[in-house]
């Protein structure tokens, strides 16, 4: 039972699909994923209102995101072997199919013979048993279209092969994919899971060859980044205390961070626990590094989120000085704290939005931060969701928001002569550049001191992942101080 005081949203559950099985829990969250952000949070919502086995909720995550990360690639392959309307068919059966097909392509581990019967099994219990003939058919199908495994992509048939790690694909006896030489747009779609409007939107920004680097490195399985903290270890030292734990951690020597190809369990690490690390990609950490925050400074971060910057900002200041971090939610904040306590880290302040006037009446910052709500579109391989969302309307909506909060930094900060960094997870200009410079059209007292796009890129060794993102920074002309 979860524990006493804990709150649990109620959740009602289609048919008799069994929460604590992993299979019927991706599909249920797979369900409910529209009523939230991220298919991880509706996983966690119903997992935590059934009491479902940690193992088993593990499995059905990488069910979930995987059918969200490979959404396009599925639908394709599953709707080519289907007789009727895919769209007529229940949506858990539409999931079921989708889940099943994910296994089949994309785990080695799983037996391709228990993908299908449990899918079987599920269409039952979701009920419906006269489409069991069905999934049946449809998974059957797929396997026997599948040729072989193989490593490497130099020499692959194009229109057969689904990559589904770096160096290894499955190939097809049929052609799945367009004609990569003929209709670029169509294949990377695809092959890639992305909306053809995200393509063709990078080609057109970032040319043939990069938006292809930027399509492929959204779709890979995204390994964690931790950063050390510096008031405790460096990145050395964070990968030795991992391997004493029996953690295959790969330090990359440039950014001093270490990666993990997988972190399940992670907040049971005794190196975790300690304080030692804080989850945060390389690109993440250059808003902060750019900032050049110094010892016994006062830095505002007015959108905190969970504090990820904000702790990284006290541990470069040596735990000297007054990081206020602000946020619309208090559950945000409240993790803030967590965060901040665990890290050992004594100069947060957490800072409620009815309380920033005031606080703000007493400390100057010198430095604010400015992590803006976006469209993630430099994340799609951490939030596979967003791709499906990102459109023109989402990101006018999306620019009104930016551009208030990057106002509100440069009112705050115009007497007291702050440095501003904005920094977003996203790679469209309209949230990026054409914020900033609408923002400053017009204001004497700021420039542009820097300005960082950075695409998201892999080439298949772990420490070369980058997560995409942007940052500027914006300093008043005089500075105060």
């Amino acid at each position: 039972m979860p524990a006493r005081g804990t709150f649990v949203r109620k959740v009602r559950m289609p048919a008799n699909l069994d929460p604590t099985n992993g299979r019927d829990l991706a599909v249920l969250a797979l369900r409910r994923q529209s009523e939230h952000s991220y298919v991880r949070d509706a996983l966690n919502d119903i997992a935590a209102a059934a009491n479902s086995p940690s193992e088993h909720v593990s499995f059905a995550l990488e069910l979930a995101l995987g059918v969200m990360r490979h959404r396009l690639t599925l639908g394709r392959l599953v709707r080519q072997m289907l007789t009727g309307d895919w769209q007529t068919l229940p949506v858990d059966l539409r999931h079921i199919l989708l889940v099943g097909a994910y296994q089949l392509l994309y785990l080695e581990s799983v037996p391709e013979y228990a993908a299908v019967s449990e899918a079987v099994a599920q269409a039952k219990r979701a009920g419906h048993a006269r489409l069991g003939k069905l999934v049946n058919g449809v998974l059957r199908s797929i396997q026997r279209h599948i040729v072989e495994r193989t490593e490497g992509s130099a020499k692959l048939p194009l229109r057969r092969a689904i990559r589904y790690e770096y160096s290894r694909a499955v190939v097809l006896d049929i052609d799945l994919l367009a004609d990569r030489e003929q209709d670029l747009v169509g294949y990377l779609s695809v092959a890639t899971s992305l909306p053809t409007e995200i393509v063709t939107r990078w080609i057109h920004t970032f040319g043939k060859e990069q938006a292809e680097q930027m399509c492929w490195a959204s779709q890979w399985r995204p390994p964690v980044v931790l950063r050390p903290n510096r008031l405790k270890t460096d990145g050395r030292g964070l990968a030795a205390a991992l391997a004493e734990e029996g953690i295959d951690g790969q330090l990359d020597k440039l950014s001093e961070s270490v990666f993990v190809a997988s972190a399940g369990g992670m907040t049971h690490w005794r190196t975790f626990e300690a304080g030692l690390c804080q989850v945060q990609d390389v690109t993440a950490q250059q808003a902060v590094i750019a900032s050049q925050v110094r010892p016994g400074q006062v830095v505002l971060d007015l959108a905190a989120g969970s504090g990820t910057k904000s702790t990284q900002a006290a541990e470069r200041m040596k735990n000297r000085g007054l990081v206020l971090a602000h946020d619309v939610s208090a559950g945000r904040l409240d993790r803030v704290a967590g965060n901040a306590a665990r890290l050992g880290v004594q100069i947060v302040r957490v800072v409620q939005p009815e309380q920033l006037e005031g606080v703000l009446a007493e400390h100057e910052p010198d430095v604010i931060l400015v992590d803006v709500p976006c469209s993630n579109s430099g994340v799609f391989a951490r939030r596979p969701e967003a791709k499906y969302r990102l459109n023109e309307r989402s990101l006018a909506l999306l620019k009104r928001q930016q551009m208030a909060l990057l106002r509100q930094a440069m009112e705050i900060g115009v007497e007291a002569g702050s440095r501003i960094v904005y920094s977003t997870c996203s790679v469209e200009p309209e949230e990026n550049e054409q914020v900033v410079q609408e923002v400053l059209t017009g204001q004497g007292e700021w420039i542009v001191a820097d300005a960082q796009l950075h695409p998201p890129t892999y080439d298949g060794t772990i420490t070369s992942w980058r997560d995409g993102g942007y940052v500027a920074v914006i300093d008043p002309i005089v500075r105060g101080r």
